[in-house]
């Protein structure tokens, strides 16, 4: 019979690589109450529960993680990622800058804040100057991962670099071979419209705009910033909310009687 919490962690891990989510869970719990304080089965349940959707739960969970072990860089980042989501953005900026000064080598911990500092929703966080010099670095370390071209996009986007904006993202979208286009799309838009290329930024938003109907509706992470993204584009084109418009409108409340 399980005494330990290691007894259950053990099979809580076992669960966790089959994908059987809900009995890893099931493991953690059993841990925490023979031991509240088993770092790992607190980590795990945490990491568990966020995959569920149970985001606030997660975040709570990481928080005590931090608490015994407060230099933890995946507990650090991963906080921090959830907390942005609920709209603490100054504590989302602190936690993922103190996980990039533990792992100066990592270009996702240079990529997680660049992100945040160049697409914050409230742009009192932003900073693009300090966005273009961590994704830079980001982009030394994996020059090859399109995700970090798209970034240093972005971040030059926000800084004003308008001929920078379109040189990155037409190479992550060279990396992504086309995948996750209209994280692209939408700031060629927008930096092509910048330099009086009107052809080329409206030509840049349909592609993006449909690749985004296509391509996002099941993953709503996704989907929530492409539509800030996209909306900024409308808004710099003189074009009218994609998301207001009638049929966007009945697929929206669609999709809510199935989600």
């Amino acid at each position: 019979a399980a005494t330990t919490a290691f007894d259950y962690y053990l099979p809580g891990h076992t669960a966790g690589w089959r994908r059987d989510w809900d009995e890893a869970i099931r493991s953690y719990e059993a841990a925490l109450r023979i031991q509240p304080d088993h770092y790992n089965s607190l980590f795990f349940l945490a990491w568990y529960l966020s995959k569920l959707g149970r985001k606030q739960e997660a975040a709570q969970l990481y928080r005590a993680c931090l608490i015994l072990r407060p230099d933890h860089p995946v507990a650090l980042r991963n906080r921090g990622l959830l907390v942005a989501k609920q709209g603490n953005f100054e504590e989302a900026i602190e936690l993922l800058n103190k996980a990039l000064e533990l792992r100066p080598d990592s270009a996702s911990a240079y990529n997680n804040v660049a992100w945040m500092l160049a697409t914050c929703p409230d742009s009192e966080f932003r900073d693009p100057t300090q966005a273009v010099q961590l994704a830079q670095e980001a982009v030394k370390l994996k020059p090859k991962w399109g995700i970090y071209a798209n970034t240093l996009g972005v971040a030059q986007y926000r800084a004003g670099n308008w001929p920078k904006t379109i040189d990155a993202l037409k190479k992550s979208d060279q990396l992504y071979k086309g995948d996750q286009y209209s994280f692209n799309g939408f700031f060629l838009s927008m930096a092509h419209w910048q330099l009086g290329h009107k052809d080329e930024a409206q030509q840049y938003y349909q592609k993006s705009n449909e690749w985004m109907k296509k391509n996002t509706p099941k993953n709503r992470h996704w989907n929530k910033e492409l539509t800030r993204f996209r909306a900024e584009a409308e808004r710099l084109l003189g074009l009218p909310a994609e998301a207001k418009k009638p049929d966007a409108q009945k697929k929206k409340s669609g999709n809510s009687k199935t989600n």
